[in-house]
Order: structure tokens, then C-alpha cells, then sequence
């Protein structure tokens, strides 16, 4: 600091905080938040974002950097993919944040597993739909699911070996194509 009293006091962002209300919370300095404690400017989480009026009772307004939140009750929360979770509907599974599988959580919008596919409609009693990213399924129940070969399995007739899939043997098990050995 400045402590010249003809001079400006600033805290270590370069924030004048000589004529700062410290009775209200809004204005203090909080340099891990990156604040600008000016009583005449607004506060800003470590995300940039305008803390000063949130309304803090409402949880998706609280600020989340884990989450790279926008905290500002006129924005958007955004979960760490950009995904806008501040109107999910959390009761809906398919709704929910999922990060790990890369999903848009956002109940306006699609629920994507890590490979890019739509599962918030995949009618999971049919195993031909459930999401398998270990073997690259596609697993929309709309869409074609794929072994990682690029063959189609949604069709397989799995009564019959021929038409298994057999990824160590790099066989296309589609039932109406031809099995492959790796030979």
C-alpha cells in the first residue's frame, strides 16, 4: 500500500481500497477471490465473475470455481464443460452433470457419453442401447451400435457364433456380413 494520505491505498490487484465500506461484505478485499474491493466497482470471483449480488440463499448462484461456475445471479452457472446446469432438472437422472462421461447436463439439451453419443433417450432394458464406451457403442436407441471396429452390433443375431462379436478375432458379427479372422 500506497499510505500517503494524498495518495491511493492499494491492495496487491492494484485495487484503490482507501475508501472502502468494510462494514459491508461486499466491498472488503479478498485477493484469493481476485476481488476489486472498491466500493464503487464489483467484486469478482476468481473466474471474473460479479459476486457483489448474488443471491447466495439460492444454490445456483453460489460460486463453484471447482465447477467454473459463472456465480452471478443474471448469468449462467456452467458446469467445468461450459455445460449451463442452472436450470437442470436434478430429479432426472438424465439431467444431471456428469463430467467424467463428458456430458451436457443442461435438460434443454442432449446427454452425450464421453464419445459423443446421445444417451438421455437410450432405453436401457434393451442392451443394444445401453452406453458402452469400452467397446465405442453407439448407443442411441435411434442410431447404430458400433464395436470398435466400425461393425455394426445392433443387429447381431448372438444365437448364432458366426455372428458374435469377436474383437480379438477382428470379426464383423453384423448377421448379414461375414466373420473375420485376424488371419
Amino acid at each position: 500500500s500506497s499510505s500517503n494520505n494524498t495518495s491511493a491505498d492499494n491492495s496487491s490487484s492494484g485495487d484503490d481500497i482507501s475508501d472502502v465500506d468494510l462494514s459491508d461484505d461486499d466491498n472488503r478485499t479478498n485477493d484469493i477471490e481476485g476481488s476489486s474491493s472498491n466500493d464503487t466497482s464489483v467484486d469478482n470471483s476468481s473466474s471474473g465473475d460479479v459476486i457483489s449480488n448474488d443471491d447466495l440463499s439460492n444454490n445456483d448462484n453460489r460460486t463453484d470455481d471447482i465447477e467454473g461456475s459463472s456465480s452471478n445471479n443474471t448469468s449462467a452457472d456452467n458446469s467445468s464443460s461450459g455445460d449451463d446446469i442452472s436450470n437442470d432438472d436434478l430429479s432426472n437422472n438424465d439431467n444431471r452433470t456428469d463430467d467424467i462421461e463428458g456430458s451436457s447436463s443442461n435438460n434443454t439439451s442432449a446427454d452425450n457419453s464421453s464419445s459423443g453419443d446421445d444417451i438421455s433417450n437410450d432405453d436401457l432394458s434393451n442392451n443394444d442401447n445401453r452406453t458402452d464406451d469400452v467397446e465405442g457403442s453407439s448407443s442411441n436407441e435411434n442410431s447404430e451400435d458400433y464395436s470398435p471396429s466400425g461393425d455394426d452390433i445392433s443387429n447381431d443375431d448372438l444365437s448364432n457364433n458366426d455372428n458374435r462379436t469377436d474383437d480379438t478375432e477382428s470379426s464383423s458379427s453384423n448377421d448379414d456380413s461375414e466373420d473375420y479372422s485376424s488371419s
